[in-house]
């Protein structure tokens, strides 16, 4: 609360015409509690280990299955429809083998970041809501991987740039929670005008938060940059593309309706036009990620 006082000596409107303040005190809301946002040691020491060029999936295995919890999601996910893969996957060193260590890397992301949440003062319904959008958001990012030509990142790393995109939310929502509250109840919830209402009120959005957060976590640019852009990837310079896809997925996941009104709106601003992306691929990707739905949200749950 202190803070967000602090934030009201400053006139809104000169708040929202400089955004190198606004990245400012989105920076500090995240450092004012960073020890709560911290990403567990299994994941630092699983980075670091990756980082090692002599390391064997052997080594690598043993890190997660430090953590007897993450390495049984990790075996389900791998076995489910997520993969597909025709025979079963047991240990975490076979899984390593098949889907590759940095796609194995992104799993343990995805998980940890939402564990990071599960215990806050945010209510378990916003909670459950907030990770079914972004699950889905991702589970779409993933299966544009494959639809999108020349896609230049793994399907892996566009499921967790989904899954991660609104997560500044989680942090407003756990600093600002009567503010965060009444701004829900003000707009529905509504994408883009809930990003605005946050600007108007606080001087940054959860876009900003986002971005601040996982650069403090040294994750990787792209994820970063999806964070900060998943509502204008026309302003994005560096991972463009990401940024299309995490902004069309973000919109799919919570549209109630495809249909071409739907996607003349998604492509009001070029975005589809350049991924190469039609109304079809968007109904069939949608098709394929709620089949995937209801047995990946009881395996990524906080």
């Amino acid at each position: 609360a202190d803070l967000y006082c602090n934030y009201q000596l400053f006139p809104i409107t000169s708040l929202l015409e400089h955004g190198s303040f606004m990245t400012i005190i989105a920076s500090d809301l995240v450092k004012k509690s960073s020890g709560i946002y911290a990403l567990p040691e299994i994941h630092n020491r699983l980075t670091r280990k990756l980082e090692d060029p002599s390391a064997s999936n052997a080594q690598i295995a043993d890190i997660v299955q430090l953590d007897a919890g993450l390495s049984a999601s990790l075996l389900k996910i791998v076995n489910s429809a997520f993969y597909g893969f025709p025979s079963s996957i047991s240990t975490i060193s076979q899984a390593i083998s098949i889907i590759g260590r940095t796609e194995l890397a992104d799993l343990v992301l995805g998980q940890s970041a939402m564990n990071v949440f599960s215990h806050l003062k945010i209510s378990k319904k916003a909670l459950n809501d907030h990770w079914h959008h972004s699950l889905l958001c991702g589970l779409v990012a993933r299966q544009m991987a494959g639809t999108v030509e020349n896609c230049e990142q793994s399907p892996e790393s566009l499921f967790v740039a989904g899954l991660l995109h609104d997560i500044g939310k989680l942090v407003i929502w756990n600093e600002l929670p009567d503010q965060s509250s009444q701004l829900i109840k003000n707009t529905g919830g509504a994408s883009t005008d809930y990003l605005e209402a946050e600007q108007s009120e606080f001087g940054f959005g959860h876009t900003e938060v986002g971005a601040q957060l996982l650069n403090n976590w040294k994750l990787p640019e792209m994820l970063i940059a999806a964070a900060r852009h998943h509502h204008s990837p026309h302003s994005a310079e560096n991972f463009k593309q990401a940024c299309q896809i995490v902004f069309i997925a973000n919109e799919i996941a919570q549209t109630d309706k495809l249909d071409e009104a739907f996607f003349d709106w998604i492509n009001s601003g070029k975005a589809a036009e350049q991924l190469g992306y039609d109304l079809q691929k968007m109904s069939d990707n949608l098709e394929i990620a709620n089949s995937q739905f209801s047995e990946m949200s009881a395996m990524f749950s906080p």
